[in-house]
């Protein structure tokens, strides 16, 4: 099976972002001229999208990965950190 440079290669923001698959993180996406901020788990990462479970209850959201403008990765447990204050 052909794996698409893009999720093999860390030099390629795909591949480097699915080595924190099972992190929390906050994605900043670009959607018109606003900003929109989701939390969840990181799941999977593919060539163009990326799956996280998000806070409500039973509920996973795929997204685009060409709308993601930053990703804050939290390396432990405490979500909380992941909100701005």
């Amino acid at each position: 099976s052909f794996t698409p440079e893009t999720v093999s290669n860390t030099d390629f923001f795909p591949a480097y972002l699915r080595k924190f698959i099972g992190y929390w993180a906050r994605i900043d996406f670009l959607v018109g001229n606003n900003i929109e901020e989701h939390v969840g788990q990181i799941l999977e990462v593919g060539a163009s999208y990326v799956l996280i479970k998000v806070l409500e209850p039973e509920t996973i959201m795929l997204c685009d990965l060409f709308s993601i403008k930053f990703v804050t990765i939290i390396l432990d447990e405490d979500i909380a950190k992941l909100y701005s204050f």
